[in-house]
């Protein structure tokens, strides 16, 4: 029987006609979503360009959410087949502490 036809049965206490309905099953609404993950990889040589794109395009429009918290991790992976030289070493693991890098080192392979 669709959700719309109704049927007559007979009450078997009575004898009475009563019309049956069938409803729709009740709607179930599908929940929003709760949750964003994104994996991006940048052009290093247009790194700051492409990150403030995904600030504009991304970030920003999951910020205005009311209660939304967003975290951002930024990872980084050089590869250099001669090796990396001393004083740049130095460079970059004094700017990684000053930026406050929870982890940052060198290895050698």
């Amino acid at each position: 029987m669709a959700p719309h036809e109704q049927a007559a049965q007979q009450s078997p206490m009575d004898g009475a006609a009563h019309v049956a309905t069938r409803s729709e099953a009740p709607r179930t609404e599908t929940p929003e979503p709760r949750r964003f993950y994104g994996l991006v990889k940048l052009d290093p040589v247009r790194a700051s360009r492409d990150f403030a794109e995904t600030v504009e395009h991304v970030l920003q429009h999951l910020g205005a959410l009311p209660g939304a918290e967003i975290e951002v991790t930024v990872e980084i992976e050089a590869r250099v087949p001669d090796g990396v030289p001393p004083h740049v070493v130095r460079t970059v693991s004094e700017n990684a502490r000053t930026l406050k890098f929870t982890q940052h080192g060198f290895e050698r392979e």
